[in-house]
């Protein structure tokens, strides 16, 4: 979760990251959440692994907590300040502070008003799905989130990315959609049916059942579950409950497909076959370019 908390003249603006479970926050993001007059959770960002919205209620003070979504926090950037001018004032996220945009925003105005910020940072899914995974951090391409399909807006960038690191045989990682206004969180079975889909309507060639995907649920708990293996598999696997994450990888360094079989669980002809294929999409890309 992310904090942001404003006190009065020569105090501060602080952005405390509050980790991926009630249970990851640190002492010192509570010391500074329980200091302050108003607490805005964000809603809309993520959801907790673990603890949930029950467990930050225990945490803080009585009396300082505000539930509020994506548009309060993007519409009322001016109230918000306005009110850390008087009061101690802080919005709380899952993860580390400015992964979403919306937050960078609202230090971007603060700074315009001459308030000074602090940072305090905390896991985020972006740090703990690649630790988790076993694959090399910098071999990561452009991140992307597979959003729920509406009437009209089925987009396929997603895919597009998938494609540009693959030909530079980069792995990427997938956010999922999460629509807190109705409670929908997408699933790694959703993500990986959506990417075939993306498949069909693109026709690169890249996807099918046969590729390999690392699929992680509720990081941050001690339920969190990591599991490689074929789309196929994937697809029929039990992640249990959200949030989920998802993983392609590129090319993989021999300790990277180690890591994959024995932590991850993949089946090694599955590790060893996208190695290949993967190897072959990079060509692809480079006779491209």
């Amino acid at each position: 979760m992310v904090l942001l908390c404003v006190g009065r003249v020569g105090v501060l603006l602080y952005f405390v990251g509050l980790g991926l479970s009630a249970k990851d926050i640190s002492l010192r993001a509570l010391s500074v959440l329980n200091s302050c007059d108003i607490v805005y959770l964000d809603s809309y960002t993520s959801i907790l692994a673990e603890g949930g919205l029950d467990e930050i209620r225990r945490l803080i003070k009585p009396g300082k907590l505000a539930v509020v979504g994506r548009d309060f926090l993007e519409e009322h950037v001016e109230e918000i300040l306005r009110k850390a001018e008087e009061r101690r004032v802080a919005i709380a996220v899952i993860g580390d502070p400015f992964i979403a945009t919306t937050h960078i925003s609202i230090r971007v105005e603060a700074a315009k008003r001459g308030i000074k910020t602090s940072v305090i940072h905390a896991s985020s899914i972006l740090s703990a799905a690649i630790s988790e995974s076993g694959l090399q951090a910098y071999k990561f391409g452009k991140s992307a989130t597979i959003v729920f399909p509406e009437k009209d807006y089925r987009p396929t960038y997603p895919y597009r990315v998938l494609l540009e690191n693959l030909m530079r045989g980069l792995h990427t990682l997938f956010f999922l959609d999460f629509k807190a206004e109705r409670g929908a969180s997408m699933t790694i079975r959703d993500g990986l049916s959506l990417l075939l889909e993306m498949e069909r309507e693109e026709g690169e060639g890249v996807l099918d059942e046969g590729c390999l995907a690392v699929g992680l649920s509720r990081l941050g708990s001690e339920k969190s579950i990591t599991y490689a293996g074929s789309f196929k598999d994937l697809q029929i696997y039990d992640f249990g409950p959200p949030p989920h994450t998802l993983i392609i990888p590129g090319i993989l360094h021999p300790m990277e497909e180690e890591a994959l079989i024995y932590i991850c669980r993949a089946p090694k002809k599955v590790v060893k076959e996208w190695t290949r294929r993967a190897t072959a999409i990079k060509l692809r890309g480079t006779l491209k370019g």
